[in-house]
């Protein structure tokens, strides 16, 4: 059985499978409300915290996503995403998904950076 310490399901993941990293996080929030319908009832808010560490432990990269929706009118520079999100509350699902791909690109645009 996997322990629930990071620690120590780190060493069961490092040990059984030998990779050169494992890349781990943690969700802190995942908040919204849908209907039965699937539509967002509201504001949704997620955060979350993704780390690659080398086998040794070394920390490569690290990032962090934090985003509470808001309305149009609050929050002027988020036109681009709020269209994107069709002028409409979207569930922590699409939150998190959105937040997903900025961290990816943030990590290849960080590695890419490097080996110039």
């Amino acid at each position: 059985a996997l322990e629930t310490g990071e620690g120590d399901s780190r060493a069961i993941l490092l040990g059984a499978f030998a990779p050169d990293a494992l890349l781990s996080g943690v969700v802190q929030r995942f908040e919204g409300r849908t209907s039965s319908a699937g539509d967002a009832l509201g504001p949704a808010s997620v955060a979350f915290e993704v780390w690659l560490d080398a086998a040794d432990g070394t920390r490569l990269w690290n990032g962090r996503y934090a985003e509470r929706q808001r309305g149009l009118s609050e929050d002027l520079a988020s036109l681009r995403r709020t269209w994107s999100r069709g002028f409409r509350w979207v569930g922590p699902e699409r939150l998190a998904r959105d937040g997903a791909r900025a961290l990816a690109t943030e990590l290849g645009r960080s590695w890419t950076a490097e080996e110039r």
